[in-house]
């Protein structure tokens, strides 16, 4: 373990002890608590106690726990990768966000996410074919933000049809008289909501817009 991860463990621990709302000793309180599992996940809880907001080191492997106490896992937290197991994994440690004139990343040493879904500091994003995060668009149903980061409000969205023509639709909201990025594509909606005919997909290098890319 190099010079940098120890010292940014020596951080953590003194997070631990200096932020703890529901314990009163980080690292040694562990011992006296166990794994709770229940729907949404797993907590650690020692009585009616539980980590929360916060990173807590658990038989010898650190963990963060969610403002509902609910262990995290497979993302990123505070530049860190948190496996399946919710385990810190000390190889990935340098997650960060990197900006060029084209747009956003996320990268941790010479790895970068491409055409995926990541969980980064509590928001999920996705990163194109070329790894550069998406933004203001809708990508498989679910609209990213200005911000990049997915508004979980709106998730469900999906194309539609009828004897009049096709339309893409989110709950009761749908586009009428503008313009809408969809899973990497271009579609130009007219004022009743409906596709319009000869439209432009994207495919063609005038017809590309650029998306803006500002994330959080």
């Amino acid at each position: 373990m190099g010079k940098r991860i120890k010292a940014k463990s020596a951080v953590l621990l003194l997070v631990v002890f200096m932020t703890m709302t529901c314990f009163s000793f980080g690292v040694n309180a562990a011992g006296n608590g166990k794994w709770v599992e229940d729907s949404k996940g797993w907590t650690y809880q020692a009585g009616d106690s539980c980590y929360k907001n916060q990173w807590a080191q658990i038989g010898g492997k650190w963990y963060y726990f969610d403002s509902e106490g609910y262990m995290e896992s497979s993302c990123y937290r505070d530049g860190y990768w948190l496996t399946g197991s919710g385990a810190w994994d000390p190889k990935y440690s340098h997650g960060t966000w990197k900006k060029n004139d084209t747009g956003w990343w996320y990268q941790d040493g010479s790895w970068y996410p491409k055409s995926e879904w990541l969980k980064i500091n509590g928001k999920f994003y996705y990163f194109n074919d070329k790894g550069y995060m998406e933004s203001s668009c809708y990508r498989d149903g679910r609209w990213l933000t200005s911000s990049g980061a997915w508004d979980t409000r709106y998730s469900n969205g999906m194309w539609k049809i009828n004897s009049t023509g096709k339309w893409y639709q989110d709950g009761s909201w749908y586009p009428r008289n503008q313009g809408l990025w969809i899973d990497g594509e271009y579609y130009e909606f007219d004022e009743a909501g409906y596709l319009k005919e000869n439209n432009s997909s994207g495919d063609n290098e005038t017809d590309i817009i650029e998306l803006p890319f500002v994330p959080v």
